[in-house]
C-alpha cells in the first residue's frame, strides 16, 4: 500500500511528493503512526531546506489533521518557514 512504499522509499522522494502524498493521507484520515513516526524521525533540517513553502504547510497541515505530536519536526519547520516566505 502507499503507507508503505512512503516508509520504504522515503529517502527517494521529493518533498512535493512527500507532502502531498501525507496531505491525501489525512484527508483520507488514514493514520499510520508507524509511517508518520519515521518521517518525523528521518526529516532533517538540511532535507527541509529542500522543502518550499507549500511543502512545509502541506507537511504540517497533515501532522494536525491527523492529530500526530512531533515537536522536533514542527519546530524544525518553524525554524525553515520564515526562509521560504519571501518565495511564497
Amino acid at each position: 500500500d502507499i503507507c508503505r512504499e512512503l516508509y520504504i522509499h522515503l529517502r527517494t522522494q521529493s518533498p512535493q511528493n512527500i507532502s502531498l502524498v501525507l496531505s491525501s493521507l489525512a484527508r483520507l484520515r488514514i493514520r499510520d503512526e508507524a509511517l508518520l513516526d519515521h518521517i518525523a524521525d528521518c526529516l532533517t533540517a538540511s532535507w527541509l531546506r529542500n522543502f518550499n513553502a507549500q511543502d512545509l504547510a502541506l507537511l504540517c497541515s497533515s501532522y494536525a489533521k491527523l492529530s500526530q505530536t512531533s515537536p522536533r519536526l514542527f519546530q524544525l519547520c518553524a525554524e525553515e518557514l520564515p526562509w521560504k516566505l519571501p518565495d511564497a
